[in-house]
């Protein structure tokens, strides 16, 4: 969640299908939509799985166990593994983008999440972000 919160901050902007973006900062409502976003993802989750392993005829603590991960996750879904799923990561991007494209959609945003390009130049701004911040402890 850490490089992403950077990312976010950097004001990174490209172009798109013929569009400029700019990634901005996130506010707290954002982080707070996000938070509520990765929680029900979670409970979702666990809700399919929970309905599979009992198809699968899995032992009731095995099903009781997935739930109590899933609401020890819940609690804390900013620092979940959940938040890198791609899902989550669309609504991450979605907030910060329309802060400056009210228009864009999640339609796009999924889009531009599969576009090698504006992924690997986030990669690079993400890396670009953590050396300068390995550079500053380092004096």
């Amino acid at each position: 969640m850490d490089s992403l919160s950077k990312l976010t901050a950097s004001g990174v902007s490209f172009e798109f299908e013929g569009n400029r973006y700019e990634i901005s900062p996130l506010s707290l409502i954002d982080l707070s939509r996000i938070k509520q976003f990765v929680r029900e993802f979670i409970m979702q989750d666990a809700k399919k799985m929970a309905a599979l392993m009992t198809e699968a005829g899995a032992p009731a603590e095995h099903i009781t166990e997935l739930w109590k991960e899933a609401l020890a996750a819940a609690k804390k879904p900013l620092q979940s593994g959940f938040v890198q799923e791609p899902e989550c990561l669309e609504e991450f991007f979605l907030l910060s983008l329309q802060r400056k494209n009210p228009d864009i959609n999640s339609g796009t945003v999924k889009k531009m999440l599969s576009d090698p390009d504006i992924l690997n130049q986030m990669i690079k701004t993400t890396k670009d972000l953590n050396e300068d911040e390995v550079e500053v402890k380092k004096t």
